[in-house]
């Protein structure tokens, strides 16, 4: 094997090992998604539980082996929010927009750190 084969099956490899994780991510932010939106949907005023959830948040996601988020600015905040509309929505709405912010911070916090 040269050293371009080589290279692209590296290259390869490292696609493959990134997208498992980012799959691995995913999954787990589905979990914490679930909890936290679970959480706010039962309290009865609109903003009543936002502190409990925000503990419930990050103790999931370490329980998982998964760093804190934070929403910093007005643009995560925002996300934040819209992500959550079809979780609320109903007893069986929907967190995949959610669990994909969460593992879209999670991955941005992580490539940040390497």
């Amino acid at each position: 094997m040269n050293s371009r084969q080589s290279a692209h099956r590296s290259t390869g490899m490292q696609t493959r090992s990134a997208t498992r994780i980012r799959r691995g991510v995913l999954d787990r932010t589905r979990a914490v998604a679930a909890l936290y939106a679970g959480i706010l949907r039962v309290h009865p005023f609109v903003d009543g539980n936002h502190r409990v959830s925000f503990v419930a948040l990050s103790a999931a996601l370490w329980s998982f082996g998964l760093p804190n988020v934070e929403f910093e600015d007005d643009r995560e905040t925002i996300a934040h929010d819209d992500a959550l509309v079809p979780a609320l929505e109903s007893e069986h709405g929907s967190i995949e927009r959610f669990a994909q912010l969460l593992a879209d911070l999670i991955q941005r916090s992580i490539g940040s750190q390497a």
